[in-house]
């Protein structure tokens, strides 16, 4: 079973670089307009169809995930008990018949047996590429301002909620005990079982008492949680998630905020452009200049001063993967960067774009 869900991760990770070099292509030949940017006339009709596959992959392996656990095998079958028992688990399982992923069968796709975790990765076509070798170094990393727990009721949250069944309700107040009163993994469980319910503000102030916990796996799945939705009403939570003192939780964070597209999520990378932690300000560069079109470009380049060499080399990479108008030259302003990585990451960019160019003549 190890093998088929590495097989899944796998194919995922393979069409994140398709959509790479999808949307470089299109982004070149200006078939696509991207978002923010005037879209009369585009065509961004490939680019949606490689998206919503990989919404599925990266949902599938995200449930899967949910389910192994990190647990031993007697606490997998407790907890497969326990959904066979859940009113709501069989709704979760379901696909939404409006997101049916395109070409699936191309994918081959299948349906496998829980078993044992893999840790989750969170695959941005440029991402692993420029993702740091070491620990981010500024010792300026604010940390988050937890409310007191005694002043969250998390029982009262759960007896007030407004849910659409008796069914939910149970599931709801039985996850609120477990935020409450649990064990690590049966506080990570229940972040997942109580997901789906109707009352989101009811979620969310759920959410918000289970980030006062002073285990990091707890407050990580919560952000890996809010991630996989749609809902900019999270960014509360995740403006808490990006001031935690684990590093791993601020970046699953940013990760997160980039999961999905809208203003008010360019305006918030915008924020973490002046971030202490300089790897917050490496990915808000890249969320930016991938994902938010010249506006986004246009903030990405306030990078080329920043004093962290990793976040000016995290332009660069973004530069040669977006290929923007206007990139060429800044690429070659930074030849002469005071810092040797720098340049030598300059001098890569440049022969990729230049590399670029003459194809394109030939064409």
């Amino acid at each position: 079973m190890n093998e088929q869900l590495e097989s899944l991760r796998k194919k995922h990770k393979q069409l994140m670089v398709v959509i790479g070099e999808t949307l470089s292509r299109l982004y070149s030949q200006k078939a696509v307009s991207f978002r923010y940017e005037d879209e009369s006339g585009s065509d961004e009709k490939e680019v949606e169809k490689l998206m919503r596959l990989e919404s599925y992959l990266r949902e599938r392996i995200g449930r899967y995930e949910e389910v192994f656990g990190d647990g031993d095998e007697d606490d997998e079958d407790c907890c497969a008990d326990e959904c066979d028992a859940c009113e709501g688990c069989e709704e979760e399982e379901k696909t939404d018949e409006n997101e049916e992923p395109a070409s699936e069968e191309a994918l081959e796709v299948h349906e496998i047996e829980p078993e044992k975790p893999v840790e989750e990765e969170c695959c941005r076509c440029c991402m692993e590429d420029s993702a740091p070798h070491e620990e981010p170094v500024s010792s300026e990393v604010s940390l988050p301002v937890r409310e007191p727990v005694e002043d969250i009721s998390i029982i009262d949250i759960a007896a007030k909620a407004d849910l659409a069944s008796d069914a939910e309700r149970r599931i709801f107040e039985k996850g609120a005990l477990a935020l409450q009163k649990g064990n690590v993994r049966e506080k990570e469980m229940a972040v997942s079982q109580i997901s789906h319910v109707k009352d989101r503000d009811a979620l969310r102030k759920a959410y918000a008492f289970a980030m006062n916990d002073e285990s990091p796996a707890v407050r990580l799945a919560v952000v890996k949680q809010i991630a996989r939705s749609n809902d900019d009403d999270n960014e509360g939570l995740f403006r808490r998630a990006v001031g935690d003192a684990e590093a791993r939780i601020r970046v699953a964070a940013v990760k997160g905020i980039g999961s999905f597209v809208s203003e008010r999520r360019r305006a918030f990378f915008e924020e973490l452009m002046a971030s202490a932690d300089q790897e917050i300000r490496g990915l808000a560069v890249t969320y930016l200049g991938i994902y938010y079109g010249r506006d986004g470009i246009k903030k990405a380049r306030e990078a080329v001063l920043d004093e962290s060499p990793y976040v000016r080399k995290s332009l660069l990479e973004m530069i040669s993967v977006v290929k923007p108008d206007g990139g060429l030259a800044t690429v070659k302003d930074m030849l002469s960067d005071k810092d040797a990585e720098v340049r030598k990451a300059a001098e890569e960019a440049l022969d990729k774009l230049i590399s670029e160019r003459k194809k394109g003549r030939k064409q």
